[in-house]
């Protein structure tokens, strides 16, 4: 699968550290504990500040556990295509973005484009409208997000695939059956979205 980590995903409620992908076994099943992962899993702060919020608030069997996905701009590569959200479903978790500001259009674009998707969180919420998407996501109730922004269109989304994939504009016109000006209609685009250039997003 390209452009995918194929790092194990873990539980981190607890020291075991379980791994959530794969055939569940009998302990995982049986664990009183609500299933918290972060993913990708190098990012020491954000799992910190994840359970801060919610370590220890739904230890229910109703609950089923959220994967919290570091959807920020370094980690783009990433989520140019789908293989992220079907590797992700195999925690059969939901799934909460959390997004710096120039990944919010592709994080909507994934928001409104698979319903495995729970929520999308910014920088933009105050804590208490974060503890409620949250709370939203962990009891399956739908709602409890604003999406204000405006998201990447799907070509838009194919076009960042293949550029992060080192093909050259004209390779992309060809790929997408386009007029190369509509190429840089479709780089402007995205630049508008996300507020900052091609350049420095794909350097972040």
């Amino acid at each position: 699968m390209k452009n995918i980590t194929r790092e194990d995903i873990c539980c981190v409620s607890c020291k075991f550290g379980c791994q959530l992908t794969g055939e569940a076994t009998d302990l995982l099943n049986r664990c009183p504990l609500q299933k918290i992962a972060v993913w990708p899993g190098r990012n020491y702060f954000m799992t910190k500040g994840v359970l801060s919020i919610v370590s220890g608030q739904y230890e229910s069997v109703f609950c089923r556990g959220c994967v919290f996905v570091d959807f920020s701009a370094r980690n783009l590569r990433y989520f140019t295509n789908r293989n992220w959200i079907d590797y992700l479903r195999l925690t059969k978790l939901n799934i909460i973005l959390i997004c710096d500001a120039p990944m919010e259009a592709l994080a909507l674009y994934w928001k409104r484009e698979d319903q495995t998707i729970s929520t999308v969180i910014t920088g933009r919420e105050s804590l208490e409208e974060i503890k409620k998407s949250i709370n939203y996501s962990y009891y399956g109730i739908k709602g409890g997000g604003k999406y204000k922004g405006n998201p990447l269109t799907k070509d838009e989304v194919r076009f960042l695939d293949l550029v992060v994939n080192d093909r050259s504009l004209i390779s992309i016109s060809r790929e997408l059956m386009v007029e190369v000006k509509k190429i840089y209609n479709m780089k402007d685009s995205i630049r508008r979205k996300t507020g900052i250039s091609l350049n420095k997003l794909l350097s972040r």
